[in-house]
């Protein structure tokens, strides 16, 4: 079965992107090392990012449903829904995702991929800003 090829603006109308700038989609997974130690440094960047009209949405490479609602627990941003494995799949497949954590910044307005080292951004404290 082929796999769909989502646009932006589709992945957009799944999420509320109102009053929102720039939209990271943060590619992660509860069974990540790696995640698990930059999700708590992406938590404490978060208030600021939303003082700048940035919001992030979780992506999940969770192998459960049980991860996913466990490592969604810590995340106060929103996320893809755990069922929706063609979009989450497809997202990863578009953008190349090889390894997480991964964080990427998208214009709202356009589509537009603005960043796609998010992850290094954050741990260098210069995320995006508008």
């Amino acid at each position: 079965m082929p796999q769909l090829v989502y646009t932006m603006q589709q992945v957009f109308n799944r999420i509320d992107t109102r009053g929102t700038a720039i939209i990271g989609l943060y590619f992660s997974g509860e069974y990540c090392r790696f995640c698990k130690e930059f999700t708590p440094v992406l938590v404490d960047a978060y208030e600021e990012m939303r003082s700048n009209n940035i919001d992030i949405v979780y992506v999940s490479s969770d192998k459960s449903l049980e991860q996913y609602t466990r490592y969604r627990a810590t995340q106060p941003w929103q996320a893809l829904d755990y069922e929706d494995v063609e979009l989450r799949m497809s997202l990863r497949d578009k953008f190349d995702i090889r390894t997480i954590p991964a964080l990427l910044f998208f214009d709202t307005t356009h589509g537009v991929l603005l960043q796609s080292d998010g992850r290094d951004q954050i741990g260098l404290a210069g995320f995006v800003r508008q």
